[in-house]
């Protein structure tokens, strides 16, 4: 195993990583591959004083994350797999043999990270008590959870994956961009990626950023959206909503989502549910390549009322901010009706139009759409508390539950809504806090 280091005016965060590498995983010098992309804290001297260390500078600039990876990769890699470390991630005691078990636990598995321990936390207020812990077995192992994106700090790839997959794309700048496409291209040659319950590393400091970083970060973007044709890269699930699931662990239940977009939402339900049939509905043919690598997808428009799901009747039907979007959001809910089990349940994420940061910028003229958000471009419904329950009862629908999310609430906001209510009929202040309703709704019983 080769690990790269890339660092930007990072040296002592360096030194450190390299003794925690020594004494708590043997790893030595000649397997190391610093890159010193453009520092200016001494670490280009400190590298050549040290003849057993291989190492790169970047002294034109700031290069890429992609174009340093390939390069060094030719360099100093032939057919090893390969650790990539960000210095603020400093290794635990027996994190790096838990990944590679893991990883090398099946010939499926592409790549592996570990569980990261912020600094300051419960867990371990300091990278020394986290040591402590982890050699005393006070920090638990969880469940080894698959993963659409891997955190680019601290990554180990397989050189099965790495051949396979190829060169990192040098279109891409900034690391968690390069890390998430290769994810993806790894994820549709039927790899899979992992969190290993087992590994635990610490974050012993803020990421490094750049003045070029914005800039990297638009280019970026839309290097992605062009090259992958979509829009949004989530591969964070919607946990709040999904805990209504409460089934015992070895249920065989049924979900589908509809707008399962690349599937983090079922991969959430894969991962505690490992008897769960899963399918998914997506309209993105992208999107839904990358989500049929976790369940069974469709490709298509729920609003054409074409789906044929051979008879499965679900336990859950999933609409993760979909209902926004969609033409006929109650005939959608009606026609997906039919396809619960009697007492199933329709699960919901919808945002909500009556957010103080709407009505704040509606009673001063301003409805402005943006790319994400209340006010994604793409909405062409909106639904407050109220109107959710009108839908529900003409759909024939029965709210089991309907929890509020929150961004935050400053005391300006507090003051702002106190004064609405003056004026209003609402008597819940947390009607105009609440981001989203997450609902939870069944088919009206017959008498």
């Amino acid at each position: 195993m080769k690990v790269i280091i890339v660092a930007h005016n990072q040296l002592k965060l360096v030194q450190m990583e390299i003794e925690a590498l020594r004494l708590l995983a043997g790893i030595e010098e000649r397997d190391l591959i610093i890159v010193d992309n453009a520092s200016q804290d001494g670490l280009r001297q400190w590298l050549e004083e040290r003849p057993g260390i291989n190492y790169l500078v970047c002294d034109e600039g700031r290069e890429n994350y992609s174009t340093i990876l390939n390069y060094a990769k030719t360099e100093f890699v032939t057919d090893e797999d390969i650790l990539l470390l960000d210095p603020c991630y400093m290794i635990l005691p027996e994190s790096i043999e838990e990944m590679q078990r893991l990883l090398y636990s099946d010939s499926t598995i592409g790549a592996v990270v570990p569980k990261v321990i912020q600094k300051g936390s419960e867990t371990a207020p300091s990278y020394t008590e986290a040591i402590s812990r982890i050699q005393a077995g006070q920090i638990a192992a969880g469940m080894n959870l698959q993963k659409l994106e891997l955190t680019a700090g601290c990554v180990l790839l397989k050189y099965a994956m790495l051949e396979k997959v190829g060169t990192f794309d040098e279109k891409i700048a900034l690391a968690e961009n390069v890390m998430w496409d290769y994810c993806v291209r790894g994820i549709k040659l039927q790899y899979r990626l992992f969190e290993c319950g087992g590994a635990f590393f610490y974050q012993i400091a803020e990421k490094r950023t750049a003045d070029e970083d914005d800039e990297w970060a638009l280019s970026d973007r839309q290097i992605l959206k062009e090259k992958w044709n979509m829009n949004y890269f989530n591969s964070v699930p919607n946990a709040g909503l999904l805990s209504y699931i409460t089934d015992p662990k070895d249920a065989p239940i049924r979900v589908l989502e509809i707008g399962c977009d690349c599937g983090a939402n079922l991969l959430w339900v894969k991962n505690r549910y490992p008897n769960a049939e899963l399918y998914g509905v997506e309209i993105n043919p992208s999107a839904a390549e990358i989500a049929d690598c976790i369940a069974k997808v469709t490709v298509g428009n729920i609003e054409e009322r074409q789906m044929d799901f051979g008879g499965v009747a679900f336990d859950y039907i999933v609409f993760g901010d979909v209902l926004e979007h969609l033409r006929d959001p109650e005939g959608t809910l009606t026609y997906c009706k039919g396809f619960l089990k009697g007492d199933g349940s329709i699960l919901a994420s919808i945002p909500n139009l009556m957010h103080v940061s709407v009505v704040r910028g509606l009673i001063n003229g301003n409805f402005t759409y943006e790319d994400r958000g209340l006010l994604d471009r793409t909405h062409i419904h909106f639904f407050t508390y109220k109107e959710i329950l009108s839908m529900l009862l003409r759909t024939e629908l029965e709210a089991e539950e309907i929890r509020m999310t929150s961004n935050g609430v400053s005391s300006e906001d507090r003051e702002f809504v106190g004064r609405l209510m003056e004026l209003s009929e609402i008597t819940d202040e947390n009607l105009f806090f609440a981001y989203q309703f997450q609902v939870q709704a069944k088919a009206k019983r017959v008498e």
